[in-house]
């Protein structure tokens, strides 16, 4: 299809395939030397981020990578009337006989690891954690059951709150629109409150600005999200990957 639609002046490089650089590798060989490389820090990993910044730096010619703020360039461009409008299927919660363990359950446990890891909270973007961590299932990806949202945990909220206190021991920022009132009622139970899905990197902002140190996995949350906590962040591997792996008896 590549080929079809490729025009003249346009290369294929087919990555992974023999011969062909990785993207960080080909940026810092072909650039003019003080170039800089613009990505949108929502749409690549820290992770990413990270090993092209180092590559570009390595190449010893000036190179340097900037996350650019929103909006997106491409989306600048593209007409909001001829986008597909965004996923809306209705999230469901899964009941604890089916589920395993309850969602508040899992908040503590994450907030406590979260905690002996040093950090004051913990930010959960992997689809798949997100809906394992709250029992949720969603329609958002064909032939997949996530719903597009992330997570933070209060550490010592998530612990509390098991324990009985009060007050949350997360927020999900998700579109409400998808939250049906099962859901919203699952949530409510577990001490989860609701947020607009785009103020969660301001929230990871905001609490690095406050002085908390927020936990995250370079390899799940988005280049935006380790900006966002800057020197607050505490990288380290999600305690929920492990987690998960652990299926129910």
């Amino acid at each position: 299809q590549a080929e079809a639609q490729l025009g003249a002046g346009w290369e294929l490089m087919r990555g992974g395939q023999p011969g062909v650089p990785k993207l960080e590798e080909y940026l810092a060989d072909e650039l003019a030397d003080g170039a800089v490389v613009g990505i949108d820090p929502l749409l690549h990993s820290a992770r990413e981020a990270g090993a092209l910044k180092d590559k570009l730096a390595a190449a010893d010619r000036g190179l340097s990578l900037l996350p650019l703020p929103p909006p997106n360039l491409v989306d600048a461009i593209w007409p909001s009337s001829t986008r597909p409008p965004p996923p809306l299927g209705p999230a469901r919660a899964l009941p604890v006989d089916v589920a395993g363990v309850a969602a508040g359950k899992k908040l503590a446990d994450a907030g406590s690891a979260a905690a002996k890891a040093g950090a004051d909270a913990l930010v959960v973007s992997a689809l798949d954690e997100v809906a394992w961590l709250l029992n949720l299932r969603g329609s958002d990806v064909p032939h997949c059951p996530v719903l597009q949202a992330y997570v933070i945990v209060d550490a010592a909220a998530a612990v509390a709150a098991a324990d009985g206190g009060g007050g949350s021991a997360a927020t999900i920022y998700v579109d409400e629109r998808k939250l049906t009132p099962q859901v919203q009622s699952a949530l409510a139970a577990a001490h989860v409150a609701v947020a607009s899905y785009d103020d969660a990197v301001g929230a990871v902002r905001a609490l690095s600005d406050g002085g908390a140190k927020v936990m995250i996995d370079g390899a799940n949350v988005n280049e935006a999200v380790r900006v966002a906590a800057g020197d607050r962040a505490v990288i380290g591997t999600s305690p929920i990957s492990m987690a998960k792996a652990v299926k129910n008896g």
